[in-house]
């Protein structure tokens, strides 16, 4: 989504290249709170791999709330971005230790990313508090 310049909120200036949010966007319809934190898990892949990397992410976002995949359309290139909202800090540190919990669902989508290493060559966490 793209708001004109004054109406939205500039969340980072890499991300909104292409999407801006305004202040309802980061209030879900279904929630009776505002988005705190938003956490941009950024990787740089090796040519050929950004739609591979971003087909596994997109598979498992789709069973975490508010987790989103992106790949670039300008800036950097072969750049695959998974953004994340969080109610805090503490709720994001929450949400990591599930995701390394030793259960089967995560057995099982480990399995699918085991060669994930091998298709990116960097990569960054950018964390963000929501205004």
């Amino acid at each position: 989504m793209y708001l004109g310049a004054n109406q939205g909120t500039n969340i980072n200036s890499t991300f909104t290249q292409n999407v801006r949010y305004s202040k309802s966007d980061l209030i879900s319809s279904s929630l009776s709170h505002t988005i705190m934190i938003i956490v941009h898990d950024v990787f740089v892949c090796k040519p050929g791999n950004a739609s591979k990397l971003a087909k596994l992410f997109k598979e498992w976002a789709e069973s975490q709330k508010g987790t989103y995949v992106m790949t670039d359309m300008t800036g950097q290139w072969h750049r695959v971005i998974v953004a994340s909202t969080h109610d805090s800090l503490a709720a994001y540190e929450e949400n990591t230790k599930k995701m390394m919990a030793d259960t089967p669902e995560n057995r099982k989508m480990n399995e699918k990313f085991k060669d994930m290493n091998e298709m990116y060559v960097s990569g960054s966490r950018e964390i963000y508090k929501v205004w």
